[in-house]
């Protein structure tokens, strides 16, 4: 994964724009954000090892994890009223 963009995700009350390089740190003072971050990429690998990709399921095997149980508690607070959260990621094989 090279990039993650997340809008209206728990913490992160407008966007995110993130570049990943080999090696990545997150670090900041605490309910800053930086578990929003993890959260978001475990909620992203269920629905993609899901059979449903046009639905996120709070429920599947990262759950225990990124503790996120429904839509409402996926928004951020702040924009209660702005249903469109998204998580973009920007991913380049490096194998060919």
């Amino acid at each position: 994964m090279e990039n993650i963009k997340i809008s209206n995700f728990r913490k992160i009350q407008d966007s995110w724009d993130l570049d990943f390089a080999p090696i990545t740190f997150f670090t900041g003072t605490n309910n800053s954000g930086k578990s929003t971050i993890f959260k978001a990429m475990l909620l992203l690998e269920d629905l993609v090892k899901s059979n449903n990709h046009f639905e996120l399921d709070f429920n599947k095997t990262n759950c225990r994890k990124h503790k996120v149980d429904c839509f409402s508690n996926a928004i951020n607070r702040s924009n209660r009223n702005n249903f469109d959260l998204n998580i973009d990621i920007k991913y380049t094989n490096r194998n060919n």
